[in-house]
């Protein structure tokens, strides 16, 4: 099994504020790569994934937003690409971490 981190968190925002939040990543500088959208019953499940670097083969990165009326829960879980890879140097809760982040700074505005 691959080494994996997973981070939920409920923000007070819409779902179309983070969906929009979500769909701007490519283009905010964090160097994720989108692969695509999959509508789900209740909300959107985002497939990103990062580059091959030196203390990594890649992650898979999954970021699931759930309609709560005026909140939405997202759980974000990143996945090292390649199966066998069991140390991930911390890079999957980094994943988790960043995106985190990055959707937090859309409610600081």
């Amino acid at each position: 099994m691959a080494a994996n981190s997973r981070g939920v968190r409920t923000y007070p925002a819409p779902i179309g504020v983070l969906v929009e939040r979500m769909r701007a990543l490519p283009w905010s500088g964090l160097k994720y790569q989108m692969k695509f959208e999959q509508p789900i019953q209740g909300g959107v499940t985002f497939h990103l994934s990062s580059k091959v670097s030196f203390t990594s083969w890649g992650e898979d990165i999954q970021v699931t937003l759930i309609d709560q009326g005026n909140q939405t829960y997202v759980d974000i879980y990143s996945a090292c690409s390649l199966a066998t890879q069991v140390i991930d140097w911390g890079k999957n809760q980094e994943n988790v971490n960043r995106i985190m982040l990055y959707l937090d700074q859309c409610l600081m505005r």
